[in-house]
């Protein structure tokens, strides 16, 4: 693979939640006080870089960066992503939707997935991101979000619920109220919490609780428009990479499959190269190396990395390689494939859309 296919910019550590569960928090705090990537270090960072499928935005809270939308543009100028996915805790509703509406008029031909993170039912979720009123604030911001996308054919409105131990007796709950007032969104995912958790008991999950959680949500999906078959293609691919998931956990093989430091590749906001958020070992400094991102793809640390999780037989559950394996393995497409049908066929389709 000559660049990788998946690449997730960590583009702030400022953020404006307290989460038990945040897997980035060691790093907000070393990272404190330091310059973050200019938009010209993204844009040098980006021609090296090259085409890739997927852009991936993470922090800290993203919007907190009041150039957020020249970030993204920046790098929709040279790499040309087929789909943006920007997370939010929807906490500064006035900002997203600024940001959002300039980011969807710059890149036009970019799917672009606004994902809010909606931890459970009123109190619990202000208590999970321990910000007082915060579900009314996501809930102010989706409600923008959701008018803003008559705008725009390309802006997709998601909601993310991190399962972990804070929530897992909850999420059922949650479901239900994301269905019946949060009907807008496009879809509803779940992401199991994963790496260095600010709680480490906030990953020790209760996997039945989670695969039950979701047949729920397989059993009860429905689409707000039947005709948005990126959706319905992301929503089947979720089904099948949870059967998938079961697989790992009971072979502990994730290293045949993974394609972390490959077709993934994160980078933070000092410009620090790593093959994966699991393991968080730094392969390279863009800064340092004049913004060479081939250079640091193609170099020893990088593939001694590739190498050592093969000969560790490293194994998670990190869903981002997951599915990135399964959109390279043409075994699964039929899987897939027959998800979206049954989707697409399901009786239980919400009124918009038909």
């Amino acid at each position: 693979m000559r660049n990788p296919s998946y690449v997730v910019f960590f583009v702030t550590s400022r953020c404006n939640a307290a989460c038990p569960m945040c897997l980035y928090k060691t790093n907000m705090q070393q990272n404190s006080g330091q310059q973050e990537l200019t938009v010209d270090e993204y844009a040098r960072i980006s021609q090296s870089l090259g085409k890739i499928s997927i852009l991936g935005i993470s922090g800290g809270e993203p919007f907190l960066r009041e150039d957020l939308k020249d970030v993204v543009g920046t790098i929709y100028d040279h790499c040309k992503p087929w789909v943006l996915d920007l997370p939010t805790n929807g906490f500064l509703t006035a900002q997203v939707l600024s940001q959002v509406k300039e980011i969807a008029t710059r890149c036009p031909s970019m799917n672009i997935d606004i994902q809010l993170s909606i931890d459970g039912p009123q109190a619990l979720h202000d208590r999970i991101r321990g910000v007082p009123g915060g579900f009314m604030k996501v809930k102010e911001t989706y409600l923008g979000l959701v008018a803003l996308r008559k705008q725009f054919r390309n802006l997709r409105v998601k909601a993310c619920i991190v399962f972990s131990q804070y929530n897992e007796d909850q999420v059922a709950e949650l479901l239900k109220i994301l269905n019946d007032d949060f009907s807008g969104l496009d879809r509803v995912i779940l992401s199991v919490a994963h790496g260095r958790v600010e709680d480490p008991k906030a990953a020790k999950v209760s996997w039945d609780k989670y695969f039950q959680t979701c047949a729920l949500q397989r059993k009860s999906v429905v689409l707000r428009n039947k005709f948005d078959l990126y959706s319905t293609f992301t929503m089947a691919l979720r089904f099948v990479k949870n059967e998938f998931l079961k697989d790992v956990l009971r072979e502990k093989d994730m290293y045949r499959h993974c394609g972390a430091g490959k077709s993934v590749v994160v980078i933070d906001e000092l410009g620090k190269v790593f093959g994966c958020e699991q393991l968080w070992e730094p392969v390279g400094d863009l800064r340092q190396n004049g913004y060479d991102f081939g250079g640091i793809y193609s170099s020893p640390a990088m593939k001694a990395f590739q190498a050592r999780i093969r000969a560790n037989k490293c194994t998670c559950h990190w869903g981002l390689p997951m599915s990135n394996a399964l959109l390279y393995s043409p075994r699964y497409y039929p899987k897939i494939l027959a998800e979206m049908l049954r989707i697409l066929f399901a009786k239980n389709r919400k009124s918009e859309g038909q």
